[in-house]
């Protein structure tokens, strides 16, 4: 199985810098990007710099996690599984390649489900999340990397012959050329001119075959997104069993529990 480096954050993972109503009642948490992009834009004043405290110009429109004690806590910057505090990196419960293909109504709440792992910890998880992935698969009749992924491997290799023969046919061995040729030709159907031997090195493999992400096909066969999410995260739990997992966290949260900063509406008196 192949996938991608993990790569260690160089700063804290989470900020964790709080955001006041203007009656300086706290709202939530945030990022520091995100208080920058108010103060940038007058919307915000600046209380506090230990921790960041932003107070809003403006009047919320909905004070939704004034009541909850996860979205007010914060996100510690330690492995919730071995409690390192170096090397870490941000961990989606959720597979990312299953969440950016999710509505957005939970798409753009999901913050829960990102948590801190260091890379060693990190590595571990994926293994067996690749598990759970092909399971999923399975479950659908398709490849874990997606739908029509052996069309899709062939269409990248046509293109990279015909890439071959094109840039460097009039260069290689006669006999290699051939051998190139014949290749193009068992996938191709057929051996085709100079010409369109341009075209196919030219090609997108994506669009020349009915290719559809795994996420894509895993995220049309949920009927409740709160029960998916809660089969990753208890899975999460099984697997990992994580020792210093954040205060506050749940396995059976609702999507529509979470607290996402979004723009405010400037009031007339303001």
């Amino acid at each position: 199985m192949s996938k991608s480096p993990l790569h260690a954050a160089k700063s804290d993972l989470f900020n964790n810098c709080v955001i006041e109503a203007p009656d300086g009642v706290v709202l939530g948490r945030c990022a520091q990007k995100k208080v920058q992009w108010y103060l940038d834009r007058d919307m915000a004043d600046l209380v506090s710099e230990n921790p960041t405290t932003i107070r809003l110009r403006f009047e919320p429109s909905g004070r939704k996690g004034v009541n909850d004690p996860f979205n007010l806590i914060g996100k510690p910057n330690l492995c919730v599984v071995c409690g390192s505090m170096e090397n870490l990196t941000r961990h989606h419960v959720i597979p990312h390649c299953i969440v950016k293909h999710m509505p957005l109504e939970y798409k753009c709440h999901n913050s829960h489900d990102v948590v801190p792992l260091c890379v060693a910890c990190h590595s571990l998880y994926e293994d067996k999340s690749y598990e759970k992935k092909k399971q999923l698969a399975d479950e659908a009749g398709i490849s874990v990397h997606g739908h029509s992924m052996e069309e899709l491997k062939k269409s990248y290799r046509l293109r990279s012959l015909a890439t071959a023969v094109a840039l460097h046919g009039d260069k290689m061995p006669p006999e290699r050329r051939v051998e190139l040729l014949e290749a193009i030709k068992d996938i191709h159907g057929y051996e085709p001119d100079m010409e369109e031997i341009v075209k196919l090195s030219l090609m997108d493999p994506k669009e020349e075959v009915n290719y559809i992400p795994f996420g894509e096909v895993v995220v049309g066969r949920v009927d409740d997104f709160n029960e998916f999410a809660r089969g990753w995260r208890q899975h999460f739990l099984d697997v990992m069993k994580p020792k210093f997992m954040i205060e506050h966290w749940r396995v059976d949260r609702k999507f529509e529990e979470d607290w996402v900063p979004k723009r405010f509406t400037k009031t007339k008196d303001a």
